[in-house]
């Protein structure tokens, strides 16, 4: 069970860097005010889903980052099921058990359901892996961001005010 503590320790961490590195780009690209802005908002999946949202708008589509966001979203899900889990030591494998509110019901009475999940010590490697991955990649993209940023905010601006020019000066 040690080993499992700590990698769920590591995949914690990991992700809150790979959080902290995602706010630093979210900044650079004006997409918030503060520095630290997207860190400090406590739902990953929703922020995420914002996020990928601003940036799929025209003039910061940006394919690739997208989809790094979007397996980083992805991956986050399989920690959230670790990190607010009970987990227990199976014969192979551990169970974990997610209580969760459930979202479809529509009365006024609270309904809570059960997820169960197993994994594997390996299943939990590979997260750690995969988050470990992310990180280098995000920390790569912020430097090209980094290098890159004033020319792809200055070439935005400038589709932003041809755009602008030609509905508002449109020949009747």
């Amino acid at each position: 069970m040690n080993d499992l503590n700590a990698l769920v320790g590591k995949i914690v961490l990991t992700t809150t860097h790979i959080e902290f590195i995602i706010s630093k780009i979210v900044y650079q690209l004006h997409l918030d005010d503060e520095p630290y802005g997207f860190l400090a908002e406590s739902n990953t999946t929703t922020k995420l889903t914002k996020l990928i949202s601003k940036i799929s708008s025209k003039h910061l589509r940006d394919d690739e980052f997208i989809k790094k966001l979007e397996r980083f979203k992805y991956i986050v899900s399989h920690r959230n099921n670790l990190v607010h889990a009970i987990l227990m030591k199976g014969q192979d494998q551990f169970l974990s058990y997610n209580y969760r509110e459930d979202k479809q019901n529509k009365t006024k009475q609270k309904k809570i359901k059960l997820e169960l999940g197993e994994y594997t010590i390996d299943d939990v490697v590979n997260i750690q892996n995969e988050l470990h991955e992310l990180n280098i990649i995000i920390v790569n993209e912020l430097h090209e961001l980094l290098e890159g940023t004033n020319a792809r905010i200055q070439q935005a601006k400038v589709n932003m005010f041809k755009e602008e020019n030609v509905i508002r000066y449109k020949k009747p």
